[in-house]
C-alpha cells in the first residue's frame, strides 16, 4: 500500500509516495505520511518553473 501527498495541477497530479503497512497506523487510527506538504513543495518548486513564484499557502483551497 502507499502514502503520500499530492496537489492538483494543471490537470496533473503533483506529489510523492512511500510504502505504508497496516501496522503503521497509530494508536488512535491515523494514518500519516513521512512527508511535509510545505517541505516537498520547495522540491517542486525547484523543478517547476511554473511554481517558481507561487507560494504554498496559494495552492490550499
Amino acid at each position: 500500500m502507499k502514502i503520500g501527498i499530492f496537489w492538483y495541477w494543471k490537470d496533473e497530479v503533483l506529489g510523492i509516495a512511500h510504502d505504508f503497512a497496516l501496522s503503521d497506523i497509530d494508536s488512535i487510527g491515523l494514518a500519516d505520511s513521512n512527508y511535509a506538504h510545505i517541505e516537498y513543495w520547495k522540491v517542486l518548486q525547484s523543478k517547476m518553473n511554473d511554481l517558481k513564484y507561487i507560494e504554498y499557502e496559494e495552492m490550499r483551497v
